[in-house]
């Protein structure tokens, strides 16, 4: 009857089959511009994965490695006085005749190397010889020459500048650049400033820079950048066959083992993502300091304590922070007394990688896994607590890796060394 009643009007049978086609057209574009979206949201973040690469394997797990770029933050940049005079070059308990012959070994142009040796003489204020170069002998050093050079300066404090050399862990200046502003002069003069060590780019020369830079806007984004440091974001990924039991006593050293596996278990047990941040997985210490800068205000209150690489590696563990690691008459004493020598390929989390220069400590750091290290380059508030490779490292201290010595050091009260 109802059939009959539509089929017996004029207008029904064609405004029915349109209204129809209308709704099942709307149904279908809510279905793709609204709920699709949040349907494709829901995806399970593993099939997103995004890491720079995989580390080694090994009793720490399945790590990823994610680089980022961090830099002091812009209060830290000083608007006027950050710049140190590096136009004198300082050759401490070297004679003439040594100079002499160390410049004409340089890889440079015959013209510029009997310019500079005309320039040599006697430090009047302390034994050795100096030499002052322009700044336009200084701008047109070849990159080689200016390793050459500056690494052999690098191994004097009194060179300030080129002891406190900016480094950047990567050969590309617009990585280490990225995101800054520069000038085209800017740009010109830093290219020919700029000189590496491997694959690390280093630069030196801040006062030929800043004196050519037109504003102080520039010179503090600039110099900002010059501070930047690369480090590593790094991600326990956990599996179906994943060892909880066995990660949980690399991460927790035996002692906090009992502590870390819960965690381990509950990401296993989880949907979805199943990777953690492993600084989760360390000590308290470097949690608090991983990607920090020091406080202006309370970092630097005590002179005599040092907050650098070896404070750093000698709280590693700690609970609560000991100074006398900063300084460096309890350093060694600390070091002889409570650390045994281990071979390279027995290092696990909280071991210490020092670097020794003709006997005295150059710099230390804590291994964490695979070939990445936790450590702080100097005591400067410009640099931060952060992770790197081992090679990285290495070549940070480049300019003496002729004379440098590694020792590899486990605390012998250690669970692992009992």
């Amino acid at each position: 009857m109802l059939y009959r009643r539509f089929a017996g009007t004029s207008s029904c049978p064609k405004e029915y089959p349109g209204r129809l086609f209308l709704y099942i057209s709307l149904i279908i574009f809510l279905h793709f511009a609204i709920l699709q979206p949040f349907c494709l949201a829901t995806v399970p973040s593993d099939t997103r994965l995004v890491f720079d690469r995989k580390a080694a394997p090994g009793p720490w797990g399945n790590l990823e490695i994610s680089y980022i770029r961090i830099a002091p933050p812009i209060d830290y940049v000083p608007e006027l006085q950050i710049a140190t005079d590096c136009l004198k070059w300082h050759f401490p308990e070297w004679d003439e005749l040594t100079l002499k012959q160390f410049i004409a070994n340089a890889p440079l142009p015959e013209q510029t190397r009997q310019t500079l040796i005309q320039k040599i003489r006697p430090n009047l204020r302390s034994a050795g010889v100096i030499i002052e170069p322009s700044k336009s002998d200084i701008i047109n050093l070849s990159p080689e020459a200016r390793a050459y050079i500056y690494n052999r300066l690098s191994t004097y404090k009194i060179n300030y500048a080129h002891d406190k050399v900016h480094r950047y862990a990567s050969p590309s200046l617009n990585e280490w650049m990225y995101g800054v502003n520069l000038s085209k002069s800017t740009r010109v003069l830093l290219e020919k400033l700029v000189y590496r060590n491997g694959n690390i780019l280093f630069f030196a020369d801040m006062p030929i820079l800043m004196k050519n830079i037109p504003t102080n806007a520039e010179r503090r984004e600039v110099f900002q950048a010059l501070s930047c440091e690369k480090t590593i974001l790094l991600k326990l990924r956990i599996t179906d066959d994943s060892d909880t039991h066995a990660l949980a006593q690399y991460w927790g050293g035996g002692a906090r083992a009992k502590e870390i596996y819960p965690l381990l278990e509950s990401i296993r047990n989880r949907p979805g993502d199943r990777s953690l941040d492993v600084v989760h997985l360390l000590p308290p210490f470097v949690r608090r300091h991983i990607y920090m800068y020091p406080d202006l205000d309370h970092d630097f209150g005590d002179s005599s304590v040092e907050r650098d690489c070896h404070w750093t590696s000698l709280n590693f563990f700690n609970l609560e922070i000991n100074n006398d690691y900063g300084k460096s008459a309890k350093i060694k004493q600390r070091i002889e007394s409570a650390y045994r020598k281990i071979d390279k390929n027995e290092l696990r989390l909280g071991d210490i990688l020092l670097y020794l220069d003709a006997g005295r400590l150059l710099h230390s750091a804590v291994f964490i896994a695979d070939d990445i290290v936790f450590t702080k380059n100097g005591t400067s508030y410009s640099s931060p607590w952060m992770f790197m490779h081992t090679e990285d490292m290495k070549m940070y201290y480049a300019p003496r890796k002729d004379s440098v010595k590694v020792l590899y050091l486990r605390k012998k009260d250690s669970p692992s060394s009992k």
